[in-house]
């Protein structure tokens, strides 16, 4: 009854939406085109035919993007996604060891479990932990990477604190099939191999009745012998290497036709890891499954219908050499569904300027459920959360409007949220921006449920900022910087007397963001992004811990055009990351680091393909967490072939 109000409500929304406007296009004269720099983004349809924003507008929030060719580009020793967006304003990384080891990922300052990660639209991350299983998101099976900064919880719902970490799996273009097979090796016994095939049905030939179908379909096994995961002091430390093996199945199926289209993905991942804790469980095996299925119908050529349903599951296993411990394991499950209508209109004018706007409504729903390893006597915790949103941008000449705001009852408890965002065109390559939002992050089912360490009574952490940024997109590249304050409140922190997590802790965060993305000559790309961070936890008058201050990413590529060798591109990386401290008392240092990467890659042919990475060129010491190692000077080569 209630899903069938809100279809009506909202039909009724966009309705008089167009009837309203319709009188008032019969008396306005035909406006000329609108400037670059004023027009709202249209939503690209992707060759898989799935209907999917492509960039979030970066009117609204700094937005960076990684492309495929950025990834491929950028291509890591470890297969993990955080690899690729340490190279990101504001991103910062912290790793418990080698490939496959927990990671935490910081967006502006923010703790791992404030950033909301989303695949393809479904919302992925352990309920238990709070945080998104990063060693489980190969680089391998994304197309795109889009890294919203800044709250957008009135977007995204719960945990859009620090930002947002969309993922866009590998998808098929309108084309015939094409299949890529590479296998490559290197440093720590680590051998590396994917196959990937991707097309499109032709209208013509025995499979013709499928025309507008098309399918993706990627394989990835990784093994490695991994590293010494801790330092010899460090407590749980067993010698020797931990070794890490890794599987990837990527699918993606899609199906168009007239005004409407389908598509369903899903990605699967299973590995086995060794870990540093003598004594007790240092064996996790994961098994993680992300599905989803999207329809899309253009009611109108302005009003689109958009309705997705999700599904996933990460499933732990963590054994330990000693068989008189029992063999621990933790579940988690996620369903989702989100609803959506959206209007545009174009073509208006008042006061002589061209006047164009996007109106979208939309009803979310998620349910969590985890299954720990102890009893828990209220039962198994599961957590509904039903959400309503609204957004509505409007675009006057060179001014843009932008507000959002969402409803959410959570488990009964409510919490509103918003943004509103003005842009400036001060000219058709130089936009200005000011934004407020506020967002919140859910206790996760350790705070609430974990029998002895938990807290039922708690609060979502609460937090509001402000931005103030300059985007530029001219000849020689864009460029985006960023101003922002942050301040967080009824923060999660645990109660030293009686070791429990209550509400009490407050922080402030200031920062800028500064980057680059452009091409030097014709045959040189380059990007540069700085984050100079001001991380205060004002309870406890201290620095927010592993969140250095100052990080810069520096890549160069280079075509060597000059001496005719077309084929061969070589590039150099640069990491830098500032001074932190480990614990929330700051009795830890962390010192500063910088690495440096080299790579090469030369094409023999239109099918073939070898390449070669040599990552941390100086073999530079350092730990984003305290007693853990990281990876020293590794190489790896590869080898690709397409057909």
């Amino acid at each position: 009854m209630k899903f069938r109000h809100f279809i009506l409500t909202s039909a009724l929304t966009v309705s008089a939406w167009q009837v309203a406007q319709a009188a008032d296009d019969s008396s306005l004269p035909q406006p000329e085109q609108l400037p670059v720099a004023a027009t709202l983004p249209s939503i690209l349809v992707t060759g898989d035919t799935q209907h999917l924003p492509q960039s979030f507008d970066q009117r609204y929030a700094s937005t960076q993007v990684l492309t495929r060719t950025d990834l491929e580009r950028l291509s890591p020793i470890d297969p993990s996604i955080t690899q690729a967006l340490a190279t990101l304003p504001g991103v910062t990384i912290s790793q418990n060891g080698g490939p496959g080891s927990t990671s935490s990922v910081s967006i502006r300052g923010s703790s791992g479990s404030q950033v909301a990660v989303f695949i393809d639209g479904i919302r992925v991350g352990s309920a238990t932990t709070g945080q998104a299983e990063w060693a489980d998101l190969p680089t391998s099976a994304f197309d795109r990477v889009e890294v919203i900064s800044g709250p957008a919880a009135a977007s995204f719902g719960a945990d859009a604190v620090g930002g947002v970490v969309q993922l866009f799996t590998n998808r098929a273009a309108n084309q015939p099939n094409q299949t890529t097979i590479s296998t490559g090796g290197g440093s720590n016994k680590t051998f590396d191999t994917q196959i990937r095939t991707s097309g499109s049905i032709p209208s013509t030939g025995p499979l013709a009745a499928l025309s507008g179908l098309t399918y993706s379909l990627g394989l990835h096994d990784y093994n490695t012998a991994g590293i010494d995961a801790t330092q010899p002091w460090a407590y749980g430390h067993e010698d020797g290497r931990n070794p890490y093996h890794a599987q990837d199945v990527d699918a993606r199926l899609g199906y168009a036709h007239d005004n409407w289209s389908i598509s369903t993905f899903a990605l699967y991942h299973r590995s086995d890891l060794s870990y540093d804790n003598a004594g007790g469980d240092n064996r996790q095996l994961d098994h993680q499954l992300t599905t989803g299925v999207a329809f899309h119908l253009d009611i109108t050529p302005l009003t689109q219908f958009d309705q997705s349903v999700g599904y996933t599951t990460d499933r732990q296993f963590l054994y330990a050499n000693n068989p008189a411990i029992p063999t621990d394991e933790i579940d988690s499950t996620r369903f989702s569904t989100s609803t959506s209508l959206t209007h545009q209109e174009r073509g208006l004018t008042l006061f002589s300027l061209p006047l164009s706007g996007e109106t979208k409504l939309a009803y979310d729903f998620t349910r969590e459920q985890a299954f720990l390893p102890v009893d828990i006597p209220t039962g198994v915790p599961t957590r509904n959360d039903s959400a309503v949103s609204l957004h509505q941008s409007v675009t006057l000449g060179a001014l843009t409007v932008f507000l959002a705001g969402r409803h959410e009852i959570i488990q009964g408890q409510s919490v509103n949220t918003g943004n509103v965002a003005v842009a400036y065109a001060i000219t058709p390559a130089y936009t200005a921006r000011i934004s407020y939002g506020n967002a919140f992050r859910l206790p996760t089912f350790n705070d609430l449920y974990y029998p002895g360490y938990a807290n039922p009574d708690l609060l979502p952490e609460r937090s509001d900022t402000v931005e103030a940024a300059l985007d530029a997109a001219t000849s020689f590249g864009t460029f985006t910087a960023a101003v922002y304050d942050t301040r967080v409140h009824d923060l999660i922190t645990y109660d030293s007397v009686t070791f429990l997590p209550v509400n009490v802790g407050r922080a402030h965060i200031q920062g800028i963001d500064l980057s680059y993305k452009g091409t030097l000559g014709n045959s040189t790309p380059i990007s540069l992004a700085i984050g100079i961070l001001n991380p205060q936890d004002v309870t406890e008058q201290t620095w927010l811990n592993r969140r250095p201050r100052q990080t810069v990413s520096l890549n160069i590529d280079h075509t060597w055009d000059e001496f005719h060798l077309h084929a061969l591109s070589t590039g150099v990386s640069l990491l830098y990351g500032g001074s932190t401290y480990d614990d929330q008392f700051n009795a830890t240092y962390l010192p500063s680091y910088t690495t440096v990467g080299l790579r090469a890659a030369y094409k023999v042919n239109s099918h073939l393909t070898v390449s070669a990475n040599l990552s941390n060129l100086f073999n530079r010491q350092y730990e984003t967490a305290y007693g853990y190692n990281t990876l020293g000077r590794t190489a790896f080569g590869k080898v690709a072939y397409t057909f």
